[in-house]
C-alpha cells in the first residue's frame, strides 16, 4: 500500500512539474525570446539538482557505531551435540596426528 501511494505521489509531482515547466516556458517566452526561456528553465533545473545533491550529502546516512547483536544462544540438546562433534573431530584428529608420527 505504501508503495502504490509513493508511486502515485510521484507520478503526480512528475505530472506537476511537466505542466509548471510548460507554464514557465510560456510566460518566459512572452517576456523574452525561446533562447533565454530554455535558458532560465535549464539553469533553475540544474541549480535544484545540485542543491539536492548537496542535501544528499549533508543529511545522508551517518555511520552510526552500535553494538554488534548478541551471539545466537544454543539449546541445550544443541550444546551437547555440539560437544560430542567437538570431541569426535579431536580425536579424529588426534588419529591423524599419531599415524603420521
Amino acid at each position: 500500500m505504501k508503495s502504490t501511494l509513493g508511486l502515485l505521489g510521484t507520478l503526480c509531482l512528475v505530472a506537476g512539474v511537466a505542466f509548471l515547466t510548460v507554464a514557465a516556458w510560456i510566460a518566459l517566452r512572452l517576456a523574452a525570446d525561446a533562447l533565454t526561456a530554455a535558458l532560465v528553465i535549464g539553469g533553475v533545473y540544474v541549480g535544484l539538482g545540485l542543491i539536492c545533491f548537496a542535501l544528499v550529502r549533508v543529511v545522508g546516512p551517518k555511520s552510526a557505531v552500535s553494538e554488534p547483536p548478541p551471539p545466537p544462544t544454543l539449546s541445550p540438546h544443541a550444546q551437547v551435540i555440539g560437544g560430542v562433534v567437538a570431541a569426535f573431530v579431536e580425536g579424529v584428529m588426534a588419529g591423524v596426528a599419531a599415524r603420521r608420527k
